[in-house]
């Protein structure tokens, strides 16, 4: 299977190694990242690929720290990543002006 964010080949889902309700993504790009049951299970199949690019993004630079990605918390990582983003484009557009 390839990772559902980055494409990187042999990458899997597996159920958290402690039993919890949490769905464990390991990919040798994103590292590893935890999903609550409730993320997994209704938030996944809902987002762009461009919001794929954007969590992609975020997990390649917190590798190592195997973030949990809540229902709650979700949305929050999406719109953070947003405006990064957002932010970065508008200083390259300035930039280009000057």
């Amino acid at each position: 299977m390839s990772c559902p964010f980055c494409g990187t080949a042999g990458s899997g889902w597996e159920r958290h190694p402690q039993g919890k309700d949490v769905f464990r993504l390991q990919c040798e790009k994103c590292g590893a990242v935890d999903f609550t049951e409730t993320a997994y299970t209704t938030k996944l199949g809902t987002i762009t690929a461009d919001d794929k690019g954007l969590l992609a993004k975020y997990f390649h630079d917190n590798k190592g720290r195997v973030p949990l990605i809540t229902y709650s918390n979700f949305d929050e990582i999406l719109d953070e990543q947003r405006a990064k983003r957002d932010a970065e484009r508008l200083r390259t557009e300035l930039d280009k002006e000057k």
